[in-house]
């Protein structure tokens, strides 16, 4: 795989920051599209970055200190619930690995069917040493029993950090453990944002529903930088999404694993070509 990409579900991500551009030439340049362990068949990238439009595309960003008093009361009471429930702190994979599998096992459980992935153990076993080779930053939540419930995974880079994957045991949901998690990375990283650090959590989301985006603007003053969404297909996918796109809405609601997957690619590209216009 060519440098400054990473490869995730089928898609190759650049791994440079959200707000630095891309050179559209990469991508016939020889062996972008090798990877190993896997088929990238899309390149996925943005351009316009914080645009004043307000468009369909957003990256969500942490660009601002994390103040806690401002933060409004009601709002201060759910993370100093989940500070009362929870100790966080930085974790090395090889001294919890059991209890981040069962931790991972748990969570994913709790999916809806149509984009639940596999919990084989073996499975997730192999991602958890992928993390320790990559040393990302492992930060995990503790209950007053010393019992892992939670973590947070975190990609470090010079003048940014990519928040990748956050997991809890759903039945600590209810103790505030995500805004446990979130609390400490951000005291974590705090004086790093003073500088001018930004916490990257990734761009919006059509695969899984989740609501953990408008929750991290919501209780943690996160934002969405509007964007414009670029995708690159990889021969033949261009074609089979042009023979596809009329069909894109009876794909919306299926419980096929696959089928919602496509879908999911053809709602990007609708985005994708309003992004155009």
């Amino acid at each position: 795989m060519i440098e400054g990409w990473r490869y995730y579900n089928h898609a190759l991500l650049p791994i440079t920051a959200p707000f630095k551009p891309i050179d559209d030439q990469i991508f016939s340049k020889k062996g972008f599209w090798s990877v190993r362990n896997g088929i990238a068949v899309m390149a996925q990238y943005i351009s316009d970055y914080d645009c004043q439009e307000e468009t369909q595309w957003w990256c969500c960003v942490k660009d601002t200190p994390y103040n806690f008093e401002r933060i409004k009361a009601k709002r201060r009471y759910v993370i100093n619930k989940g500070r009362k429930n929870f100790r966080v702190a930085n974790i090395d994979v090889r001294d919890y690995l059991d209890e981040l599998i069962d931790v991972e096992i748990k969570a994913l459980e709790n999916y809806p069917e149509e984009y639940r992935p596999d919990t084989d153990i073996k499975t997730i076993k192999e991602k958890f040493k992928d993390v320790e080779k990559s040393k990302l930053m492992v930060m995990g939540a503790f209950n007053s029993e010393k019992k892992l419930c939670g973590y947070l995974t975190v990609h470090e880079y010079d003048d940014y950090c990519n928040f990748a994957q956050q997991k809890v045991i759903p039945e600590y949901e209810k103790q505030e453990i995500n805004a446990a998690l979130v609390d400490g990375m951000l005291q974590y990283y705090n004086d790093r944002i003073k500088d001018g650090y930004v916490i990257y959590d990734g761009q919006r989301n059509l695969i899984h529903q989740t609501n953990f985006q408008e929750y991290l603007v919501k209780y943690f003053e996160f934002r969405y930088a509007y964007c414009r969404l670029r995708i690159q297909y990889r021969f033949p996918l261009g074609l089979a999404i042009k023979i596809l796109y009329p069909f894109k809405g009876k794909m919306e609601n299926t419980k096929n694993r696959f089928l919602y997957k496509v879908g999911g690619v053809l709602r990007m590209e609708e985005i994708r070509r309003k992004c155009m216009e």
